[in-house]
């Protein structure tokens, strides 16, 4: 579906960690642990293939999925026109990980022969007893990780998780979504303070997940403060319209020569029809020796494109999603010009001025 996995260092790092302390001090539980590993992937992945699916079939672009241990996040370029999508969104992934719990708890109540703790939810079972079922029972352990999943997710009422986002799409109903991304975000701050001052007396993965949750709700917010600011301003008079474009077909010992020559870093590329986009990062990412026999259409990207009338909210936020250097303007696919990343930054600050926000 064009979206890019990719998966975060910190859910690396988390899986040597434990796999080195299992196999140093507890052998025995690595291959139980590892599993339990497959499982958490497995599920947050398809919780966020879920959110994205629903999103795509909202007309809503997915860029990429980012896996971290404690959930994962799919970036949007944008959030639906309409809460009830949103809802609709938020609500997805949840729904998956109730859904597996629910099969898997049927399938146990029907074929009682299935490996799996029968007494641990008759209240006879000591607390303690919990951590053994998960790593002795395969099937316990995929309906634990799913129903953890998903009421983390969904009953805490904070962005950027699902059930912050219920709250904003239920608060867009009323206020709209500006001033209800404003209130969610404020109550997913005060919410991830509570959160890590109990995390750092108690539990040092709740104060991981309060750091999580404050980070992820403050970007909601300066995010809905820019849609904000630059709503009904025009971002037209701003476009380049004679941006430097590099061909396809040009090696890139050939791409650095232009750049040095223009005295800039990043180029739109022309691709048959379409366009895509180069930048010095990109280039220095090829080892050199390789430089004369690559091409510039090895190594760009796609370049998102707006149309004239899009709302400037929407623009920015398509280059906030993924730090593109510029947009392209088509209208009826014939490139008018870019929007350039320093311009548009430009441009919201004088708005910004201008409105009093500062």
């Amino acid at each position: 579906m064009g979206i890019s996995l990719e998966l975060h260092s910190t859910f690396v790092i988390l899986m040597v960690m434990v796999v080195a302390l299992l196999a140093l001090f507890d052998l025995q539980n690595l291959v139980p642990t590892l599993i339990l590993f497959f499982f958490l992937f497995l599920s947050v992945f398809i919780h966020e293939l879920f959110h994205s699916m629903v999103a795509i079939s909202k007309g809503v672009k997915v860029s990429r999925i980012l896996l971290l241990p404690i959930g994962g996040v799919a970036f949007a370029e944008d959030l639906p026109e309409k809460p009830i999508d949103e809802l609709l969104m938020a609500i997805a992934g949840p729904a998956f990980n109730f859904a597996v719990a629910f099969l898997i708890f049927f399938l146990v109540s029907i074929f009682p022969f299935l490996p799996w703790p029968h007494g641990i939810f008759s209240g006879a079972a000591a607390p303690e007893l919990l951590e053994s079922a998960i790593l002795s029972y395969p099937l316990f352990a995929l309906f634990w990780v799913n129903m953890v999943l998903g009421m983390f997710n969904l009953f805490i009422p904070a962005m950027p998780l699902d059930g912050g986002r219920v709250l904003r799409a239920l608060l867009s109903m009323k206020l709209g979504n500006a001033r209800a991304t404003m209130l969610a975000a404020k109550l997913s701050m005060f919410l991830a303070i509570v959160l890590g001052v109990i995390g750092f007396f108690f539990n040092w993965l709740l104060a991981i997940i309060a750091i999580f949750i404050y980070v992820g709700a403050n970007a909601e917010s300066q995010a809905a403060a820019i849609k904000e600011t630059m709503r009904g301003v025009d971002f037209m008079h701003i476009v380049n319209r004679k941006p430097p474009v590099l061909e396809a077909a040009l090696s890139l010992e050939d791409a650095t020569e232009e750049m040095e020559k223009l005295n800039d870093d990043a180029f739109l590329v022309q691709i048959g029809r379409n366009y895509g986009y180069i930048t010095a990062e990109m280039v220095a990412s090829v080892k050199r020796h390789l430089w004369p026999v690559t091409t510039v259409r090895a190594v760009a990207k796609r370049v998102p494109a707006a149309k004239p009338s899009t709302s400037s909210g929407k623009v920015i936020s398509a280059m906030m999603s993924k730090g593109y250097p510029f947009i392209a303007i088509v209208d009826r696919g014939v490139l008018i010009g870019v929007v350039e990343a320093d311009e548009i930054n430009k441009l919201y600050k004088l708005s910004k001025l201008d409105k009093g926000l500062y």
